[in-house]
């Protein structure tokens, strides 16, 4: 039996000039989703990230605990953007996924991270 996945993105703005703005881009999902949960540990320095064949995207939850400071990257030597210590990021890909990315950290985190693919 397939495993089918609908990924939502909800948000609301309020206090800007033009009053109030809701976001809702459209659902992100598959009917052969690859349903693949992965909790992990960062190390320091570069942690390669093996993204199923079937993946359509990715979403990453760092631990409300975390104090390392995480950089995402396509691959190791990339400058890449660095992203929130303790919050989370969706990444959706294309219909034939990366290979891999990777989550540099500049610390051992002790923390879980958990990595959930759909």
């Amino acid at each position: 039996m397939a495993i089918t996945s609908q990924i939502s993105l909800r948000g609301f703005f309020t206090g800007l000039l033009s009053g109030s703005r809701s976001i809702a881009p459209g659902d992100q999902g598959t009917s052969d989703a690859p349903s693949q949960v992965t909790q992990v540990i960062l190390q320091s320095g570069a942690n390669t990230i093996t993204v199923p064949t079937k993946a359509r995207g990715v979403i990453v939850v760092f631990d409300n605990a975390a104090t390392s400071i995480k950089t995402l990257k396509g691959i190791t030597g990339d400058t890449g953007i660095e992203v929130g210590i303790n919050n989370w990021f969706v990444l959706c890909f294309d219909s034939t996924p990366p290979a891999s990315f990777v989550i540099t950290s500049n610390a051992l985190d002790t923390v879980l991270t958990e990595i959930t693919f759909f």
